[in-house]
């Protein structure tokens, strides 16, 4: 009986032990995060942006994503959106016409924005002529007036502040030199 006890008080003793070390000792956060930026050589930044609706913050997102165009050693594919790459939107928008229209829309404002925002010095305000889409072609603003596509006016506040993001975090472009 007294050998079952002290089995028992030892196994309590290791657990509590455990909980408390892993609590105050050494918290998996502090863990996770020193692994992080020694083991893996990772860095992380907190950038803070406001948006005016969900379908700008889908064209950040878009803009941001190193995978929204299929590439090949040679160059990129900007002729289409990568169809894996437009998964994750599924959940979020179901696949219709409208969403085929915004996604061509946004490929076409993402090709014209490529030249003019990448290494211009972009005003902070996105209420101003350049974040309202002043980026864009007038071809581009005829082609996709109207009330069916209501969402014309969110893809050039996402791919405005896409770029604000990227010239403020310093991010490389999508190809990035390979060191050996």
């Amino acid at each position: 009986m007294v050998l079952r006890i002290l089995i028992l008080s030892q196994w309590a003793l290791a657990i509590a032990f455990c909980i408390l070390s892993d609590t105050y000792l050494i918290p998996p956060r502090i863990s996770a995060k020193d692994w992080i930026r020694s083991g893996a050589k990772i860095r992380l930044e907190r950038y803070q942006t406001r948006l005016s609706s969900r379908r700008a913050l889908l064209n950040l997102i878009i803009a941001l994503n190193l995978d929204t165009f299929s590439s090949s050693e040679e160059q990129e594919d900007r002729t289409r959106l990568f169809e894996g790459a437009m998964k994750w939107i599924d959940p979020i928008l179901a696949p219709s016409s409208s969403r085929t229209r915004w996604e061509e829309a946004t490929r076409l404002a993402m090709n014209e924005a490529l030249e003019q925002l990448s290494e211009r010095e972009l005003p902070s305000d996105i209420n101003d002529n350049w974040g309202k889409g002043g980026f864009l072609s007038s071809q581009w603003s005829q082609s996709h007036g109207g009330k069916e596509n209501y969402w014309r006016d969110f893809i050039p506040k996402g791919i405005y502040m896409a770029a604000k993001l990227r010239l403020e975090a310093k991010l490389p472009g999508r190809k990035m030199d390979v060191k050996p």
